[in-house]
Parts: structure tokens; sequence; C-alpha cells
């Protein structure tokens, strides 16, 4: 146990929010909370229950969402490992602000809100290191806003393929990227997402498949995504 225990504290050293801590302050801090198997599709905690508490994803994959007024989902991030989440919450002890869903099998440590207040309280270094993470994804937050409010759909899902495939340089599985999945990444219908791959396929820009897209013209995909038609 106590190499686990080592090993999951030299995970959460890595992540800006720790830093500063010593490893025997880590592995306290891993001992106050547990750590939980989720399989692939289960809810780890919903938007506007109670607090939920700290969690930090430690292997697997997890998408953070939020319902539309009509029950659509939007993606606001999709994390990977090591990574903590549901800070608003854990800090101000109100409502999940999203929902966490595991997207892969996940592995996830988790501390309820009082044990994270405690926390605080105890290691201060832990709260100044929050600081620069929560402005960061403030920053993620809004420019997302924007380019919702901003651009179009097309211009949207030129955006999403871009960054899917790294600037054209992987091809998107589309296994574990659906049309559900990139219309709730870009808040719109996974129909309009059908036609416009068929739109994007038909001018060149892409090729597609059942099983995956492969971004043929980045350069001119740039362009769209930033409203340049040609």
């Amino acid at each position: 146990m106590v190499t686990t225990l080592n090993q999951i504290a030299q995970k959460m050293q890595r992540i800006p929010h720790f830093k500063g801590l010593k490893l025997e302050e880590i592995i306290n801090i891993v001992r106050s909370g547990s750590i939980d198997k989720y399989p692939k599709d289960e809810i780890i905690l919903h938007e506007n229950f109670d607090c939920f508490g700290i969690c930090v994803l430690l292997k697997g994959e997890i998408y953070l969402y939020r319902l539309g007024p009509e029950g659509q989902e939007n993606i606001i991030a999709v994390i990977e490992p090591v990574i903590m989440f549901n800070e608003v919450a854990a800090l101000d002890g109100g409502p999940n602000p999203v929902t966490a869903v595991a997207a892969k099998d996940s592995l996830v440590w988790h501390a309820d809100y009082k044990t994270f207040q405690y926390g605080l309280q105890k290691y201060p270094q832990l709260g100044l290191g929050l600081l620069p993470v929560l402005a960061r994804r403030n920053r993620e937050i809004l420019t997302k806003y924007c380019k919702l409010s901003f651009l179009d759909v097309k211009e949207r899902m030129a955006a999403l393929l871009l960054e899917l495939s790294d600037e054209g340089k992987e091809v998107i599985d589309r296994r574990g990227h659906s049309i559900q999945h990139m219309a709730a990444h870009i808040v719109t219908s996974p129909a309009l997402i059908s036609r416009i791959i068929g739109e994007f396929k038909a001018e060149g820009l892409i090729s597609a498949s059942r099983q995956s897209i492969k971004v043929e013209n980045p350069t001119t995909l740039e362009k769209v995504s930033f409203g340049i038609y040609e």
C-alpha cells in the first residue's frame, strides 16, 4: 500500500496545484481521500448537485460538460491525467458547475468539501497553487465563449477539426469522436455536423470514412475557421 500511495503522490506532485508541497505532505493529502475506479460512460459527478468535492484524474479520460436548456450536452473540456477538476465547487461549497463522465475507464482520487477545506488550511501552498490554474481556465472559457458567440457553425467545426487533428498532423478516430461528441463540443446538432463534414469532403478539405477523418488541407481549413472563405 505504501508503494501505491507513493506512486499516486508522485503523479499528483506533477500537478501545478501541488507545487511547493513535499512528497510526504502529498501522501498525507492522498490518504485523506479515496481512490475510485469509473468504467467508461459512468458519471462521476452531476451538474447542479450538492458539492462533490475535489477530484484528480490519475488515469483515463473525462468529459466535463453542461446541459443546455433543451437537454443538449455542451462539452466544456476533455481532460487527461494528471489533472484536478471540480475546483470551483470545492472552493465555495456550492453545486457542481459541470457534469463529469468517464470517456474511458478512469481512476480518480476524490476528497469531499470538508476534507479539502481542511487541507487548504493545513497546506496554504495548495490554495496558492490553485490561483494560476483557475486563471488559465477562465481564459480558456472566455476564448470558447467568444468562438460560440462570434463564429458560425461551419467556422467552429473547422476549428474543432484542426484541434482534434493537431493542425492536420493526426488522423481523427471517429470511434473516439462521434458525430454526437463533436456536436457537443461546438453546441450544435449532429445533423448539421454530418452536413458540414460532407461539405468539407466535397471541397477537398478533408477525407472521411466511417472510421476516421483526415484533414487534407489544413491551411484552407484554418482560413475557414477565421471566416475567410475563398
